[in-house]
């Protein structure tokens, strides 16, 4: 996969985001090690609750290095759940199904 090729939604410090073209997914690309870990991280995070349950979590998996995420629309801030308080900077939208998830929880 060449991220050349795909649409750049955004940078972090640790990793660059990029849609995938069915426009239902993301790839996390890391810029570093501690890109991988947060990778590492979400992937399996989204698999159990903690500080956030499952189902307030965005759906991953990991290939290879790399994080496979499903799209999650941004919403102002303003109209964003409660919850979405303990998330890092309200990193929280609407995924397809209209629920509202967390797209950055590592």
């Amino acid at each position: 996969m060449n991220p050349r090729k795909l649409k750049h939604l955004g940078d972090g410090r640790n990793r660059s985001v990029y849609l995938l073209p069915s426009g239902l997914y993301v790839v996390k690309f890391p810029k570093n090690n501690w890109g991988v870990h947060e990778n590492y991280v979400e992937s399996r995070s989204c698999k159990r609750d903690d500080y956030l349950y499952r189902w307030q979590k965005a759906k991953c998996r990991l290939a290879g290095l790399w994080l496979i995420m499903e799209y999650v629309s941004q919403v102002p801030y303003d109209e964003l759940p409660d919850w979405s308080k303990y998330v890092d900077g309200g990193q929280v939208g609407l995924n397809r199904k209209g629920e509202y998830v967390a797209y950055d929880y590592a």
